[in-house]
């Protein structure tokens, strides 16, 4: 049932569309609770796995492809998540070292670290505003989730306005 709706125009929009429900549950878990939760991450890499399984399936011819497209999103982001995850002595939790793999599984390497490099901009000017305003402490811990959301929605509906905003 899957596959019409796959390559009707383009794969990416449809696993955009796919996604966006899993960044909306997963900004509202973290901006709450400070966690991301594993079930939900790896129920967004499950059903991505399907949606690769989906598009071979459709179009066969191009599944090298889309194989490389899915591991080097994945691998890739996830490699660099970890580095990170080293070099800033795991400010970043392993919650967002997942979500962003995940990410990278679904938007490919060069999107998902758009996405990435947009959410920790976001994060550093509402660090400085709520910093200014007396809010926030310079030790203060800001979830990654809802900037993530933030960044991945500007992307998204930048680009579908013809690039105006990005």
């Amino acid at each position: 049932a899957l596959l019409p709706l796959v390559y009707s125009q383009s794969n990416t929009i449809w696993r955009q569309m796919v996604l966006l429900p899993f960044l909306l549950l997963l900004a509202q878990v973290d901006h709450k609770e400070h966690l991301l939760p594993n079930k939900v991450v790896l129920g967004a890499l499950g059903l991505r796995i399907l949606l690769l399984a989906a598009e071979i399936a459709w179009e066969p011819i191009l599944w090298q492809n889309q194989v490389v497209f899915f591991l080097q999103g994945l691998l890739g982001i996830l490699f660099l998540m970890l580095v990170l995850y080293v070099l800033t002595h795991q400010s970043l939790g392993e919650g967002d070292v997942k979500l962003y793999s995940v990410l990278g599984a679904y938007l490919g390497f060069n999107s998902a670290l758009n996405v990435l490099l947009l959410a920790l901009f976001l994060i550093g000017c509402t660090g400085l505003v709520g910093i200014l305003m007396k809010k926030l402490h310079w030790k203060s811990r800001l979830p990654i989730g809802p900037f993530t959301l933030g960044a991945f929605l500007l992307l998204y509906f930048g680009s579908a306005l013809g690039g105006i905003l990005f």
